[in-house]
């Protein structure tokens, strides 16, 4: 017999045959008339090449062949019923295990912040794992070792090279705006903020080039760099200690010194503000759980600049442009 042979609506016909050992009892049970069950029954017989129900009296008995077949088809349909039942409802305040957000630390003020506060106020049993944004975040929301990235969107840099991400769904989150940051008050002219001792940001330390210095060299001018570090936190930290200067997100400045002194850039930039977008694998795009952590993401950036929360960026199969974690 061929596997086709059986459809899935024979299938049920036969699990309540062999039940009920009735036609009447399988047509009640599946609210068909008895005539339909009794041509599906002679479909079945000559599917199978077995009677598999005959009359004994008053009732009919299973052959050999029927009682054999009663487990394999019992399993049969409890797994075709798994297959097609819905998910039960995600409960936050129920739910366990974590979730596993990639981010640059210019994202901590808002998954530091609002973020984690929400998240364990509805969900106290799950967890949170941050990783770094690296260059194989991609291939990790592939594989599932990361549910959500939130990502600097350079999209307009040119000459940047960066994972392709039309396979995923990418949403604007937020944006944040660069100041000069220094621990002194000071209004910059252009030639004292050249001429400044700047600390530069080269996340995973990559190069000694910043995307701001990459910048400044396409416009034939070029900054003292005295320091160069991975991180945002770590170049807010060397001003803070020092008369060095620095180009950085303003939120991660009010996060780890917001005592220290801002004012915009006197260099004329294409990013000067810089959105985040979250991105994730569309596999997941209408699983519950997966929804209940963007919503929370999002709404947390809501909660921190509710004035600077876009719309949707763009999903799988929208225009093309690189979206990658940089810094300055």
């Amino acid at each position: 017999m061929s596997p086709t042979t059986l459809d899935l609506n024979l299938l049920r016909t036969l699990a309540q045959l062999l039940e009920k050992r009735s036609v009447t009892g399988a047509a009640r049970a599946l609210g068909v008339g008895q005539p339909a069950i009794s041509k599906q029954l002679e479909r079945l017989r000559s599917a199978l090449g077995d009677p598999l129900l005959v009359r004994s009296g008053s009732t009919m008995q299973l052959t050999p062949r029927a009682t054999l077949l009663m487990v394999k088809v019992r399993d049969a349909m409890q797994a075709i019923d798994a297959l097609t039942e819905r998910p039960r409802p995600f409960e936050p305040a129920a739910a366990s295990g974590a979730f596993r957000i990639a981010c640059g630390d210019e994202a901590l003020p808002v998954v530091l912040g609002p973020f984690l506060r929400r998240l364990f106020d509805a969900a106290p049993r799950v967890d949170v794992r941050i990783r770094p944004l690296g260059r194989q975040f991609a291939a990790q929301l592939d594989g599932g070792q990361v549910d959500v990235a939130l990502v600097p969107d350079l999209r307009h840099v040119t000459g940047l090279v960066f994972p392709d991400l039309d396979r995923f769904v990418l949403k604007a989150c937020g944006s944040e705006r660069f100041v000069v940051v220094s621990r002194a008050r000071r209004r910059w002219t252009l030639d004292q903020y050249l001429a400044a001792r700047h600390v530069a940001v080269t996340p995973l330390g990559e190069s000694d080039v910043s995307l701001l210095d990459r910048e400044l060299e396409r416009q034939g001018r070029s900054r003292r760099i005295a320091l160069t570090v991975p991180s945002f936190t770590a170049a807010v930290q060397a001003v803070a200690r020092s008369e060095l200067v620095a180009t950085l997100p303003e939120g991660i400045v009010d996060f780890v010194a917001p005592e220290l002194h801002r004012v915009r850039s006197p260099v004329t930039f294409p990013f000067d503000e810089v959105e985040t977008v979250m991105v994730w694998h569309p596999r997941n795009t209408t699983d519950e759980r997966h929804r209940f952590l963007r919503e929370q993401l999002l709404e947390s950036v809501s909660q921190r600049s509710p004035a600077r929360t876009p719309a949707l960026a763009r999903a799988p199969g929208a225009s093309r442009g690189p979206v990658t974690p940089s810094g300055r």
